[in-house]
């Protein structure tokens, strides 16, 4: 869509450009991700999440991976909103992004975000919740 929009108001002849309305109403601009803001119960299903059992984190990420794609789009919009590099994961600086200083201290997020099980590697050196632990912790109050 990227490249549609660039193609179409490069062109030399103002007949065939976009004007700068038709440029705005373009496809690609609807496809930029809004921000969406994470909400406090989002925060409070990570927080209890993390604090599970290991085995009832294994059953719920089961749980995560039966679910059908159209019941997971409200979360995937959430996970995509928290993960802006769309790395496939979450960190607790994508987490800071989206909170106020209030609502959890930088300390708290990265205690919340070691505690899921996907440690610190050679590939990726940081802590952080992945798109399954993820969809396992939003579903796992709404069982």
């Amino acid at each position: 869509d990227c490249k549609d929009l660039l193609k179409k108001v490069i062109v030399f002849d103002p007949n065939y450009r976009l004007t700068a309305q038709q440029a705005l109403n373009h496809a690609w601009f609807n496809c930029i991700p809004k921000h969406i803001g994470i909400e406090m119960t989002t925060l409070t299903k990570l927080r209890k999440y993390q604090t599970t059992s290991k085995a009832l984190r294994v059953c719920m990420r089961i749980l995560a991976y039966c679910s059908k794609p159209q019941n997971l789009a409200a979360l995937t919009e959430k996970f995509l909103a928290l993960d802006p590099a769309h790395s496939g994961a979450i960190t607790a600086q994508g987490l800071r992004s989206l909170l106020s200083l209030e609502t959890a201290t930088d300390t708290e997020l990265e205690q919340i975000v070691e505690k899921f099980d996907c440690p610190k590697t050679a590939y990726s050196p940081i802590y952080q919740i992945t798109f399954s632990d993820f969809i396992a912790a939003m579903q796992s109050t709404d069982l």
